[in-house]
């Protein structure tokens, strides 16, 4: 279950990195929903973190983020 908590904690690192605030939201999301599925141990701030990074490595705009995502559970 996505926390409110999590997903502003993960939006405001999207922030802090420069998103707008409709992207930062979705990402933001994004970041909670991939710190959900995957292990409890990671907070979303540094899933959140982790999209960022993949973002920046591979130049993946916002809105073709969910794409990293896809990758690390297919791949």
């Amino acid at each position: 279950m996505l926390k409110t908590s999590e997903m502003l904690d993960a939006t405001t690192e999207f922030r802090k990195n420069g998103f707008n605030h409709q992207d930062a939201a979705t990402l933001g999301t994004l970041a909670a929903q991939f710190q959900n599925v995957s292990d409890e141990a990671i907070s979303a701030s540094d899933s959140a973190s982790f999209i960022i990074s993949q973002m920046i490595a591979f130049g993946v705009e916002a809105d073709k983020a969910s794409t990293i995502i896809d990758s690390v559970f297919v791949g």
